[in-house]
């Protein structure tokens, strides 16, 4: 989070709108880069601070030199309109300025922890010249059967064994657990939870102070690359004490809950998503950082039918969530108030970057099993099953 020097956030807003092609193609020379964007959060016109967030392989030393080596001048000419920014610029300098700026992530979800940047494109690959392969040779394979078929393609392809290591060192079959006393505090902590939304809700029909909607302007106008979108969204958190402690216990069981499901591959309510993460400011601030493939309201249709309590117990927290009683009643199974709610916080985000914009999340996971299964010890059943993923 960089705050943006007075009279500098017009331009700063022109200059990423104008300059995003050309540093989207300079991103894409940085190894271990998955995704990044720069947001801007204020009123239009006039933002005062910038959002920059990159999703990366391994640790962030060697990530930061990369940034620098690849698109440092053009990143040096969009932070120059920040407070604190030297020029002319070291590395160095350039980490020092961002690690003042850094926020800790409360939550962070990934597609698929094992794959790095360079093996989602070589899976992406391998899945076409498979296809390339089955498409040339289909009047021969057409008498054989998927085994024979799997068998030869392990052939000719040369799939080398897949790596089980994801970047950060950790195995994906790794998948944390919530306590029996977390899921206890949880417990008491949504009981609270919905009296205070019950009291909330007296107070603001006595007084007249609820929150009414509006799209904030300038924001959802982020075009599309290929299949993929990106949505930055802010909200603020409810006054008191315990709406901040409720929210703070919320995150790390969301964060325990993200890690699993990055390690499981996923789970129904993020099929859609790329890549995700909630950062808590000090301010009470809460942001949050999506990559998703379809439409926002799918993506939310989704987390509406399918995580609906997770959602709630996070969301109901702030400001202009659908009304909830608790985690369960109301809140996120109300998809049009979550859409109004999306929408009212949605952040303008009008550069951004991904390292494989034409793939969709189902399609990763899918070529990352076929790549598993070319590279494995092939039977009938699996030779079944990579046939279907590659008509698919």
């Amino acid at each position: 989070m960089l705050p943006v020097q007075a009279g500098f956030g017009e331009p700063l807003a022109l200059l990423l709108a104008a300059s995003a092609a050309t540093v989207r193609g300079k991103l894409r020379s940085v190894p271990s880069l998955h995704f990044a964007r720069c947001a801007l959060l204020g009123p239009p016109g006039a933002p005062s601070e910038l959002l920059f967030a990159t999703t990366f392989d391994d640790e962030a030393a060697a990530h930061l030199a990369e940034l620098w080596q690849h698109a440092g001048p053009e990143l040096a000419a969009i932070f120059s309109h920040c407070s604190g920014w030297r020029a002319p610029a070291t590395l160095d300098d350039f980490t020092r300025f961002l690690e003042r700026g850094a926020c800790p992530s409360a939550a962070l979800f990934t597609a698929f922890d094992a794959l790095g940047v360079e093996r989602v494109r070589d899976d992406a690959r391998l899945r076409r010249e498979l296809a390339r392969f089955l498409d040339a040779h289909a009047t021969e394979l057409r008498e054989l059967s998927p085994l024979e078929i799997g068998t030869r393609a392990q052939t000719e392809l040369g799939v080398a064994k897949a790596s089980v290591t994801a970047p950060s060192g950790r195995s994906p079959r790794e998948r944390p657990r919530l306590a029996v006393a977390a899921w206890a505090g949880l417990t008491l902590t949504g009981l609270r939870a919905a009296l205070a939304d019950v009291i909330d809700f007296v107070r603001e029909l006595w007084l007249d102070t609820s929150v009414r909607l509006e799209r904030a302007p300038g924001a959802g106008s982020t075009a599309p690359l290929g299949a993929q979108r990106c949505f930055s969204h802010v909200a603020r958190v409810k006054p008191g004490r315990f709406r901040r402690a409720a929210l703070r216990l919320a995150l790390r069981a969301l964060a325990a809950l993200s890690f699993a499901a990055t390690a499981a591959g996923g789970s129904e309510g993020t099929r859609s998503i790329l890549a995700a993460r909630w950062v808590l400011l000090d301010d009470g601030r809460l942001v949050f950082l999506a990559n998703h493939d379809g439409s926002l309201r799918a993506a939310l249709g989704a987390f509406a039918l399918r995580a609906s309590a997770l959602v709630g117990m996070v969301w109901s927290q702030t400001l202009g969530f659908p009304r909830s009683f608790g985690w369960f009643a109301g809140g996120a199974r109300d998809e049009l108030g979550l859409a109004a709610f999306a929408a009212a916080g949605e952040l303008s985000t009008p550069l951004w970057y991904s390292a494989y914009p034409e793939l969709g999340a189902d399609e990763m996971r899918a070529n990352a099993e076929i790549r598993a299964l070319l590279a494995g010890d092939l039977d009938a059943p699996g030779a079944a099953r990579l046939l279907a993923l590659v008509r698919d």
